[in-house]
């Protein structure tokens, strides 16, 4: 019998990994290998990522959010990692955006 585990890759090509598992496109693929928020390694000149340790953290938000609320702690995470949160909030009590 065949482990599950045993056809899913270990690594593969940075631009088809960030679009697979974090929607992104070719340059935001590297832009996020670079700040270090996806899974790669270095192979000489070559960044690949890593499908199982995506996998793995992916089902451990999963996890957290039926629990945590995620989603939503997720949204704001995400605006203010983008300098939005402030926007975001003036947009709810009808200030508007800057």
């Amino acid at each position: 019998m065949k482990d599950e585990n045993e056809d899913r890759p270990w690594t593969m090509p940075l631009p088809q990994f960030g679009k697979r598992y974090y929607s992104l496109g070719r340059s935001a693929s590297y832009a996020a290998a670079a700040r270090g928020d996806i899974p790669v390694i270095r192979v000489g000149g070559k960044l690949l990522g890593l499908p199982r340790v995506a996998e793995a953290q992916l089902g451990q938000i999963e996890q957290t959010s039926r629990a945590d609320n995620l989603p939503q702690a997720a949204a704001r995470h995400m605006l203010d990692q983008a300098g939005l949160a402030s926007a975001a909030a003036r947009t709810r009590r009808g200030g508007g955006t800057a």
